[in-house]
């Protein structure tokens, strides 16, 4: 009983280990793996967008 535990455990994290790397590589994270997805938006915005006229 012990060994089919063992057994099930390692699946299981091999699982875990290969789902994780997966889902973040592929962007399929949710607005709960960064908690202020706006703030980073607007952060990149101002670092790559061009200003508008008449602004310092």
């Amino acid at each position: 009983m012990i060994l089919l535990f063992a057994i099930l455990l390692v699946l299981v994290a091999t699982v875990v280990l290969l789902i994780v790397p997966i889902r973040h590589r592929t962007g399929l994270e949710t607005e709960w793996d960064d908690p202020t997805p706006e703030r980073y938006l607007q952060d990149m915005a101002a670092r790559t967008l061009p200003r508008p006229a008449g602004t310092a």
